[in-house]
Parts: structure tokens; sequence; C-alpha cells
């Protein structure tokens, strides 16, 4: 079983979504359906992948409620979201003893905690806008823009780590390379990319 962590502002909602959406709720109350179609192309595209929420919505609703507010906004069926992470804040996991050791990259512990509890985790994947996360987490941390949300790049970012040999991978991963920023450019077009400000 591979498992997404997933945070829901700065992933499936945005400035850009807001402000495009001429949202006019509180800006992170709501989910994109744009941002939900790319979250489904990934469960689309890679096999026996489900969902843990990590974000702070968990604290404020079930996991039947954010289903439910995802599924409004697109969500396919096929889409299992199986729990989330526990909370270091509220909770006091103190028995963790790395957490006595330091309490910074409170996400990552809390990713960590879950993790530790589910042997059966043959791959895994973070999606979230910040980056409290641990070092040896780093090469599963996709880590997204909170002024657009969850990307393309993203999205082949989470599938490369889930599946290195996904047929998108395989077709794109010969002729698109990452930027600094994040952003991905064709490789043909690397010489026209430099000449640009950085």
């Amino acid at each position: 079983m591979k498992i997404i962590f997933l945070d829901i502002d700065g992933v499936l909602n945005s400035l850009e979504s807001a402000v495009l959406n001429e949202q006019t709720k509180a800006l992170w109350d709501y989910v994109d359906p744009l941002l939900i179609k790319r979250l489904n192309k990934i469960f689309y595209l890679v096999s026996d992948v489900k969902i843990v929420i990590s974000s702070s919505w968990r604290k404020l609703y079930t996991i039947e409620e954010i289903k439910d507010m995802f599924v409004s906004a697109g969500l396919s069926p096929a889409v299992e979201i199986i729990d989330k992470t526990v909370n270091y804040i509220t909770d006091h996991y103190s028995e963790n003893p790395y957490w006595e050791q330091n309490n910074s990259g409170y996400r990552g512990w809390e990713v960590y905690e879950w993790l530790s509890k589910h042997p059966e985790v043959t791959n895994y994947a973070i999606l979230d806008d910040d980056s409290d996360f641990l070092e040896f987490q780093m090469p599963h941390f996709v880590n997204t823009s909170g002024v657009c949300g969850l990307t393309f790049a993203d999205m082949y970012r989470v599938i490369k780590i889930l599946d290195p040999e996904n047929d998108l991978v395989k077709s794109f991963g010969g002729h698109i390379e990452f930027t600094k920023k994040g952003d991905f450019i064709w490789k043909s077009d690397r010489e026209k990319y430099l000449e640009l400000p950085q």
C-alpha cells in the first residue's frame, strides 16, 4: 500500500483559485475542483494509493466530513481517505523518544508516528505547502505553493515518488527538468530558460 499524506490549505485550495473563482468564503475554507481533478489524476495513474489527512483540517472535521467536501468538489469514488495523523500539539504524544529530543518539524513527527504503526506501507509521498518535515522524509516531500496549490509539476513529482516506472514518468522524464523554483521546462528549451531572469 502507498500513502499520500495530504495537507489541504495551499494544496487543494490557493490564493490563485480563490481570486479566479471569486471565492467569498474565508480564504482557506473550501477546496478547488481543478485541484481536486489533479489529485484524482494521481489515483488514476498510480495503483494501491490511499490518503491520510495531515492537514490542520483534521482538527476541525471528521474524515467523513472532509471526504464529503472533496466529493462535492469532484473527488473520484476511487480515492480512499483512510485515516488522519496524530496531532502532537494538542495530543501531547510525548511517548515518542524522538519528540522529546527535538520538537521542531512537528508535522514530520506526526507522519513518522503514523508510519511506525503501519508497516504494510511500501511507499509514501507528502503533499504540503509547509516544510516542517524531517530530513529523511525529504525524498518523499512535494512542497506546493499556497499561491497556486497543486500544479501539474507537483502531480508529476508525486507520481514519480510513488511509481518511478509509471508510463507518465517514463514518457516525460527524459524531456523535462525542474528549475530551482520548482517549475519544469522542456530540456529542449533549457537554453532559452537560462537567458531569463531567475
